[in-house]
């Protein structure tokens, strides 16, 4: 009977690469050769053959490889004196991952969990590698679900630290082939911490007032700003800075000169790109009083004259002892101006030497040593026709 001496070997191809299988025998007479696919002989396959002496070389090709391709081949020569059938070739046919999902960059507060995803078709199913900045990770939880030609993967890390920061990929592994996914960045951010202690400041009007909002902060960069009785400040006549080093923090407020109406309770806010964090209330008093008189009445006496009265604060608005009042008056329509102090014992006082039939605003502040509070409303009186 005929006699193999070379058996097609097994082969590992991609889809749509080219296959190969070859047998070589001795045989006299000639015999016949028929290729066989698991099992049931072959048709419609380029084929060659070349007879050399008693020789016989065939050869089959199959271009365009698909799944349907992958099986078990052999050759078979007959002749009047019997047959011989080839070792079995073993054909795999694969289909290079594809990643159809890519992880998701992603911000996550310190000491919590990320989960990172990926999906992929192949065939036959890819082992899959996850990488954090390009080598290999194995220490975290890994899942992993086939569904047909479908390899979805994730990966979740718990308990998030600064050392968790990087860029992650998934990493479908095929016969040799790698296809890797996008970067994924996950970063890990943490609150800032703010270390004041809530201790009321008290400055003279007039006066250099400071804050301090001082804490630590892993993320960077940072921002301040300054909030009064919960309204955000704004403008030139405030200082804002905030300075790091390392992971600690120190944010100043500086308003050079103090006025009544600086009192209130303070709050630093802390931000990064992430989150935000907001102090205690620092209270702050401005030693001056904190409200205007009262029950304010200007009366017309004559031509030249008007009384001017109003009522004492109350020990609370007071913050300090009342020392003196300052009234101002003035009459657009002459430009006539004038300010008058009095003593902070009395309640009243005369304005002279008026001009007549005109209309005068006048105004009141009631002050302590350390300085005025804040100026009355107007109030607003005519002196008699002369």
């Amino acid at each position: 009977p005929p006699s193999i001496t070379v058996h097609p070997q097994n082969a590992t191809v991609s889809s749509g690469s080219t296959i190969t299988l070859e047998c070589n025998a001795t045989s006299n007479p000639l015999s016949n050769i028929t290729w066989i696919k698991n099992g049931n002989s072959m048709s419609n396959f380029d084929n060659v053959t070349i007879v050399n002496n008693d020789s016989l070389y065939s050869r089959i090709t199959i271009y365009d490889a698909k799944i349907t391709d992958q099986a078990i081949y052999q050759c078979r020569y007959s002749n009047t004196e019997g047959s011989s059938t080839s070792n079995r070739s073993m054909v795999i046919v694969y289909i290079l991952p594809n990643i159809l999902q890519h992880p998701q960059s992603a911000a996550i507060l310190l000491n919590g969990s990320a989960m990172l995803e990926c999906n992929a078709t192949s065939n036959p199913a890819s082992s899959v590698t996850w990488l954090k900045d390009g080598s290999p990770i194995d220490n975290y939880l890994n899942v992993t679900v086939v569904t047909g030609s479908y390899i979805y993967n994730r990966i979740t890390i718990s308990q998030l630290t600064l050392n968790d920061q990087g860029l992650y990929q998934c990493r479908y592994n095929l016969f040799n082939h790698t296809t890797s996914s996008n970067n994924a960045s996950v970063i890990v951010y943490d609150l800032p911490a703010i270390n004041n202690i809530p201790t009321p400041v008290v400055v003279p009007v007039n006066q250099i007032l400071l804050l301090h909002c001082n804490g630590t902060s892993h993320t960077t960069p940072i921002d301040i700003s300054w909030l009064r009785n919960n309204i955000k400040l704004t403008g030139a006549r405030y200082a804002i800075s905030i300075v790091q080093t390392n992971i600690e923090f120190n944010g100043q407020l500086w308003i050079n000169s103090s006025v009544p109406e600086d009192m209130g309770n303070y709050k630093c806010n802390i931000s990064n790109a992430y989150t935000f964090a907001t102090s205690s209330n620092i209270t702050v008093v401005i030693q001056a009083p904190s409200i205007y008189p009262q029950n304010i009445s200007a009366t017309t006496l004559s031509a030249t004259s008007v009384n001017v009265t109003w009522q004492s604060l109350g020990i609370i608005d007071r913050v300090g002892a009342i020392t003196r009042y300052k009234i101002k008056y003035n009459s657009t329509q002459w430009n006539h101006n004038g300010v008058i102090e009095v003593s902070g014992s009395i309640t009243s006082t005369l304005l002279q030497d008026l001009f007549p039939f005109t209309t005068y605003n006048i105004t009141i502040r009631a002050g302590t040593n350390t300085g005025y509070g804040p100026e009355s409303p107007i109030v607003s009186s005519t002196t008699h026709e002369s």
